[in-house]
């Protein structure tokens, strides 16, 4: 427990300007994406459609940014630290809890901005309040991505690295989303362990996207019911728990590889 206080203490004097950047970043484009998309959003269902894909992607993109360099960026000395003094656990605990609380502000940014934007119903359906549902789901996506930046973060050795991995990781969400196309085969297996496609159906479950079809038109992705955005939820919250995990197995291995 004294190492994750102390860890924690260094990281927020060393690298407090972070959550502030991020969080500014994070302002800057959900107001930039929602300015863009906001013609008759809530009124047509392919505008509203577009609006909450683009919305999703901008979380993922600021999950991705918060943490997929981090290792990285304090790798020459952190390698020393995890040999010596700091445990494995200790410092993947740390980190997560450090995400989680820049997950947390960013989604209650997106939530509010996207909120001056649109105009919704504000009956939710899990939360009691539609706006308090996005603001979960948002953080949910936003952490799930911040996971998944911090696990890929571990392969990376190089600023070259970074600006590889980063687009393939983007186009594979937005390709297995299930927004652009109807997905089938290997590519629907694939796309049930990525943080598009379970955010993308809780947003547009709590959006009600089907009730902008017309009668027999609704599709099975969406369902404005509370089990089913729980449901969703639950595949997000589960990708963040196996994320965060791999990341603690993959360093073990790294500092066992580097001792040998």
């Amino acid at each position: 427990m004294v190492d994750f206080i102390d860890y924690i203490r260094r990281w927020v004097s060393t690298k407090a300007s972070n959550l502030l950047g991020n969080t500014i970043m994070t302002a800057a484009i959900i107001t930039v994406t929602c300015y863009a998309v906001q013609k008759d959003v809530f009124e047509s269902y392919s505008a509203t459609k577009a609006c909450l894909f683009s919305v999703l992607m901008c979380c993922i993109w600021c999950g991705l940014f918060n943490s997929i360099a981090l290792f990285y960026s304090e790798r020459d000395y952190l390698l020393d630290d995890l040999d010596k003094y700091l445990p494995v656990r200790t410092y993947v605990s740390a980190n997560f809890f450090i995400q989680f609380f820049l997950s947390a502000v960013e989604s209650v940014v997106c939530a509010f901005v996207f909120s001056l934007f649109f105009d919704f119903s504000s009956s939710g359906y899990i939360m009691g309040n539609r706006s308090l549902d996005f603001c979960v789901t948002f953080f949910l996506i936003t952490l799930s991505a911040d996971m998944l930046g911090f696990l890929m973060g571990m392969l990376i050795n190089s600023i070259t690295s970074i600006m590889t991995i980063i687009p393939v990781i983007l186009i594979s969400q937005l390709l297995l989303s299930g927004c652009l196309f109807d997905l089938h085969g290997v590519m629907e297996d694939a796309a049930n362990i990525t943080t598009a496609r379970w955010g993308f159906y809780a947003l547009g479950s709590i959006a009600d996207l089907n009730s902008l079809l017309m009668p027999g038109q609704e599709l099975s992705i969406f369902h404005a019911d509370p089990a089913y955005i729980m449901y969703c939820w639950r595949y997000l919250f589960l990708l963040i728990l196996i994320c965060s995990l791999l990341s603690g197995i993959m360093l073990y291995f790294k500092m066992n590889r580097v001792e040998n």
